[in-house]
């Protein structure tokens, strides 16, 4: 007896670590990936403004800019997605609340792309080559990511929201699906 109670002393500091240390792996929270969508839509609306400023004459410190924007609602988009699939299903309540909070962003990013097309000869005309590519690479690296986003919202919504976050999906990605032709000529 006395020998299995000083192995647990033994060990108690160990189990502890290990404890702590999967405290500390455990899923992610509704409150990070709401503060995950909020930081998404900042970055989304800074690349929505840069956009709107870039003058149709083109600017490369401008078009290098953007790039730079689309860069990091990319890396927003992809950071959100890991942290709602690892937070899962949420109660009703927030799932509504998240496609509400998405829901409001789709004119920004419909806009946003609306205009990188009709800015497009902006892009073409810079001194430097392979801008149009670039753009081209962003938009379909940002298409990706949107998409992961929203077949993870998708996966974790509760079923009468199932219908309306594939709406906003294939809404959002058609108008990618038209940017990415545009600079795909």
């Amino acid at each position: 007896m006395v020998k299995i109670a000083s192995t647990l002393l033994v060990l108690l500091p160990f189990v502890g670590t290990a404890l702590t240390r999967s405290i500390s792996l455990l899923p992610r929270d509704l409150a990070q990936v709401n503060a995950d969508l909020k930081e998404l839509s900042t970055k989304i609306d800074t690349l929505d403004s840069a956009l709107t400023a870039y003058p149709t004459s083109g600017n490369l410190i401008q078009a290098l800019a953007i790039h730079n924007d689309a860069l990091a609602v990319a890396s927003s988009l992809s950071k959100t997605t890991q942290d709602v699939t690892t937070t899962g299903p949420v109660s009703d309540n927030d799932s509504t609340n998240i496609l509400n909070t998405v829901q409001g962003k789709v004119p920004t990013i419909k806009r946003a792309l609306t205009t990188i097309v009709a800015k497009k000869s902006g892009f073409t005309s810079l001194p430097v080559s392979g801008v149009p590519a670039l753009i081209k690479q962003d938009l379909g690296w940002l298409s990706g990511n949107t998409t992961a986003l929203a077949n993870a919202l998708i996966t974790n919504a509760p079923p009468f929201l199932v219908a309306n976050a594939t709406a906003l999906k294939k809404d959002v990605e058609a108008a990618f699906a038209t940017a990415i032709a545009a600079y795909s000529q």
